[in-house]
């Protein structure tokens, strides 16, 4: 499940309550078409971290994920956060 932090551009204090939604693409291998699926609205919690929900695998392939971030009229579009050629598919990230 990929996970984002959300700070203040200005305090780089963590932002609670900020809306994101992950947009994820995929080629199959039966139909050679682009299929492309949203996830449901989530919200940062107090600390900034925002998980975005998992796409499904279809196919053994892994998607092409991007997230939009917003709160209020101020958005950020973030693009490839998982998939391409050399990604790990089940990365874990580590907090030291």
């Amino acid at each position: 499940m990929p996970q984002l932090l959300v700070l203040n551009r200005q305090t780089g204090q963590p932002l609670a309550g900020v809306s994101a939604q992950a947009a994820y693409q995929i080629y199959t291998q039966s139909s050679t078409q682009l299929q492309a699926a949203k996830s449901p609205v989530v919200r940062s919690a107090d600390n900034g971290i925002v998980a975005l929900p998992k796409a499904l695998k279809q196919e053994g392939r892994v998607p092409q994920v991007s997230a939009k971030i917003w709160r209020g009229t101020d958005t950020l579009l973030v693009r490839n956060l998982v998939g391409g050629y050399y990604q790990p598919i089940d990365n874990q990230p580590q907090r030291r």
